[in-house]
Formats: C-alpha cells, structure tokens, sequence
C-alpha cells in the first residue's frame, strides 16, 4: 500500500495480519515508492493465484480499494484469468515492490506474447522524445484504416484520462491535437486538466477544434470536484505502424502528466478488438451521458462556466 493515506480498513487489516514482509500473509506501507524513493506507490495490481474455477487471475487499471473509488470516480479494470505467464510477470513485479527499495533497472517493460504488454514506471529522464506514450503517438497514421479497424478509413483515437496537466500533459494534447488535424477519428475526456493544457487542447487544428469533454462535475456548488474520471486509458483502431488494421487499448494507473512517469505505475497494453469495442463502449456512455461540454476562457473559479477545482476530501491525492 502507499503510505499518504492510512484508512480504517488498513489500520484494521494490519491488527489481523501484521506487516512483517518475511511472514506468509502482511500488509505493508512503502516509505514512498515501493520500488523507488520518488513520488508514492500508485499502481493498482490485484493477482489470485486461485479463485472460483479461475487460476492466475490478473487485475489492472485505474481502480483503488476505496469508498471513493466505487462512489465519487469512474473507474476500470482489466480482468484476464488463467493467464500464467502475464501472472507471473506481475507477480515478479510485486516481488520488487515488496522489497521497498530501488529496482534495477527503475523503468521496466515486458512483452506477454503478441498481445500483451507491461511497462512498470518510473521512468527516469523522461522527455517529448523518449515518453512512452508520445512513442505510441508517433506510431499513428490517420489515414487508411482498412479492415475492422477505425471508422470511414480513418483511424480512431479515444482517450479518457483522469488528470492531465503540466508540461508534459501539454506536449501531448499538442500531438492529440496535430492528429486530429492529420485526419484521425479523435474525442478526448478529462477529469481534471490544468491551463497548459487546455490552452493546447483548444489550440485550432487543420481540422478546428478536437473534440473534448469532461467528466469532472462539481455537484455540491462549492467549486471544487466531487465526481470525476478516475481512468488512465487509451483507444487505438486502425492505421499503426505498418499495421492498417491494428485495435489495441492502454490502461493502468498513469496519468498524463509529470508525475506519471516519477512514481509507481503501470502501463498495460492490450491487443484486440474485443478490447477496443468494450473501452470504446464505455468511453461512448461517458461522453453521452457523464460529460460535459467545456468553457475554458478566462472565468475565475467559482463562477458560473468555470472549471471546478481539484482538491477536496473527495479528490485523491494522484
């Protein structure tokens, strides 16, 4: 667990189980990161070497054991069972994680076969040039989609991301935007963006403005946040590399801003139109029904069409 919050279910788990690593069942706070000392753990992992008729059960994505992630927050998941080589690699990262102290090599990435893949932040030194999600940017072409892949020939961008901000935010709503402009099927949500990047979200393109929503509401009228995106994910269908007919979602625990590269995080890669039509699905019901239209301009918090402020006892700290 992280150790910036310290609820009651915590402090009650450790009454029954202790948190000497050494024993067979323990809980556990990581001073910070557990496989560094930067930031704090923010991965969200969930592995069952047995449960029900399932062996080797893996679990990932934006969800916290929390209150507030089953009431306040948009959450996803995941779920892949008897799956003993992705289990094994994920238990061969909590393993690392249980040592709370530097891993070696920090930044880690492991392909699962064909389909899946892992990669384990932090990531040291990250730039506009070596970002990983900037490397998958660049794979996209916007146009000749073939097959059961994009929409009209032109492929299909989705993104939901819960906190999007900072510099490095703002280089990457810079390429979402260039893309669009580019010619790609692209709608963009956010819980919560800062200025840099909504200024670069509302930059006109070739094409005029990207498509964008939030899914942040301030439903008690105090101005902050209270219901939200909890979701770091992505959905690609269609032209990728030499792939004209590529779907492949990523999901995990990394938001699209500076510290989602200094922490523990994960992100994980899945290939598969099953997987594009269920994110795509999901990403549709928000946008029609748990969005919102923007107004960004120079309102002042607090008033009416500005932007809810983050923060709060129903914000967390990530």
């Amino acid at each position: 667990m992280n150790d910036h919050q310290v609820p009651r279910a915590m402090r009650r788990t450790v009454r029954v189980l202790g948190h000497r690593r050494g024993k067979e069942s323990f809980i556990y706070s990581c001073d910070n990161g557990c496989r560094s000392r930067n930031e704090f753990l923010h991965s969200k992992m969930y592995l069952f070497s047995h449960t029900g008729a399932a062996r080797d059960v893996v679990m990932t994505g934006s969800a916290n054991m929390t209150t507030n992630a089953l009431i306040h927050q948009w959450n996803d998941l995941f779920i892949k069972n008897n799956a003993d080589t992705m289990y094994g690699v994920f238990k061969g990262v909590f393993e690392e994680m249980k040592l709370d102290k530097p891993a070696k090599p920090l930044y880690e990435k492991f392909r699962i076969g064909d389909r899946y893949q892992l990669q384990v932040m932090p990531h040291p030194h990250t730039t506009r040039r070596n970002d990983p999600i900037m490397q998958v940017l660049r794979k996209i072409s916007c146009k000749g989609a073939r097959g059961r892949a994009g929409i009209n020939g032109r492929t299909m961008i989705r993104v939901s991301m819960h906190r999007w901000s900072g510099d490095r935010g703002a280089y990457l709503a810079r390429k979402i935007v260039n893309l669009y402009g580019e010619g790609c099927n692209v709608r963009v949500m956010h819980g919560s963006a800062d200025a840099k990047v909504r200024a670069a979200l509302t930059r006109p393109s070739a094409r005029g403005q990207v498509p964008v929503r939030a899914n942040g509401f301030d439903e008690s009228g105090d101005g902050v946040i209270d219901r939200y995106s909890h979701h770091k994910y992505m959905v690609i269908s269609g032209h990728y590399g030499t792939n004209r007919s590529e779907n492949r979602i990523y999901t995990g625990s990394s938001n699209w801003a500076s510290r989602g590269m200094t922490g523990d995080e994960l992100i994980f890669r899945a290939r598969g139109r099953g997987y594009v039509r269920q994110w795509k699905g999901n990403f549709d019901y928000l946008w029609a029904h748990g969005s919102r239209a923007i107004t960004y301009g120079r309102m002042r918090a607090g008033f009416p069409g500005s932007e809810p402020r983050i923060g709060g006892p129903l914000w967390e700290n990530d």
